[in-house]
């Protein structure tokens, strides 16, 4: 864990135009659990992986976790995360929305940091991610808005995005069966 928060700590957000960095430093600074790239540091250690090369990818998690919570709190209209204002809350929406987007992309940096050998295997399993947690929030948003999409869910149940952020760790060579037994 404390490998996670040294390379968390070193990402550099001073920079201008500070009102882009200076909210994605304020919620990378409200800690957390960081189950995610702990998972993939203990992932990898399980399958012999030096843990310093997963540092990367396991960096790149919990970012993008971040990120897809900066979102969720604009769309869900919280005020408070981790006990905190929220982004939007304490800046204004729009500099959410960017402050995630420049999440998303670093986390993309930081993956782009991983071996050549490692590097598409890695961007097929993060991107099946990322479509999976946005297919799981509109399937959210239709289930708030719409009994009909209520009634849908309740006879073909999907999985959600959290449990497919752990799958992805812990048994990345069974993401493709997962994904192909849940979601078509």
């Amino acid at each position: 864990m404390t490998d996670i928060n040294k390379a968390i700590e070193q990402l550099d957000w001073k920079r201008e135009p500070y009102g882009l960095y200076e909210p994605i430093e304020y919620t990378l600074s409200l800690g957390g659990k960081r189950l995610r790239p702990m998972l993939a540091v203990l992932a990898s250690q399980i399958f012999n992986g030096n843990k310093q090369d997963v540092i990367p990818a396991a960096l790149a998690l919990e970012v993008f976790h971040n990120f897809t919570l900066i979102h969720d709190d604009v769309m869900d209209k919280a005020q408070v995360r981790r006990g905190q204002p929220t982004v939007h809350t304490k800046w204004d929406e729009n500099t959410a929305i960017l402050s995630g987007d420049q999440m998303m992309i670093e986390a993309y940096k930081q993956i782009a940091q991983l071996s050549d050998s490692k590097l598409p295997q890695v961007l097929r399993w993060f991107n099946e991610m990322a479509t999976s947690i946005c297919e799981g929030q509109q399937y959210d948003i239709d289930f708030e808005s719409n009994q009909e999409s209520r009634n849908e869910l309740h006879r073909n149940p999907k999985p959600r995005h959290t449990p497919y952020y752990y799958e992805l760790r812990l048994h990345p060579h069974r993401v493709e069966q997962y994904r192909r037994q849940h979601w078509q």
